[in-house]
């Protein structure tokens, strides 16, 4: 595998990642730690921080995640389909977004075996519908490893096309009426 190009697209999508996370959760008003903290400055400018604030935050675990799209990208393309590129990274990146939405979803059901004595009082989502949250990872994992594969370059194992060769009868045969 390429490492360098592994750790460049993961750095690069997770970064992506972040700022595709940061972006829903400003969108939907999520209320949760990253997101709650308020600006002193109001209007766009104090949104515009806050926003800025929470993709920071966000960065080294989306770094973290997109080098972790990137590695599993790099194993499709190397030992699977011997091809990279865009379109086929972000299929990967679709289903890792979609399983790492269903881990978080597992979440609640983690939190009944230690007692709830963790969970916010309101819910994290306010009044939004939980899929939002499956659309975001979706989004961001489509995202990031889109940009995995475009970074990927050509595989070490690549496709190997068969040898040109024309047929020869060995035996001619004639048709007999």
């Amino acid at each position: 595998m390429k490492w360098s190009r592994v750790a460049r697209g993961g750095v690069l999508a997770g970064v992506a990642a972040a700022l595709i996370i940061a972006a829903a959760g400003w969108l939907l008003g999520v209320g949760i730690t990253p997101w709650s903290w308020s600006s002193t400055v109001t209007g766009a400018l104090g949104r515009s921080i806050e926003l800025a604030r929470v993709a920071i935050l966000l960065t080294p675990i989306g770094v973290m995640l997109g080098t972790v799209v990137a590695f599993a990208c790099a194993l499709v393309f190397e030992f699977v389909t011997l091809r990279a590129g865009s379109i086929r990274g972000s299929i990967v990146g679709l289903l890792l977004g979609i399983a790492g939405a269903m881990l978080l979803g597992l979440i609640p059901w983690f939190a009944d075996w230690i007692g709830y004595m963790y969970v916010p009082a309101e819910a994290p989502l306010g009044p939004h519908d939980p899929a939002w949250l499956l659309a975001a990872f979706a989004v961001a994992g489509t995202i990031a490893g889109a940009i995995a594969g475009a970074l990927y370059g050509t595989p070490r194992h690549q496709l190997q096309t068969p040898d040109a060769f024309r047929w020869r009868e060995v035996y001619p045969t004639r048709r007999v009426r």
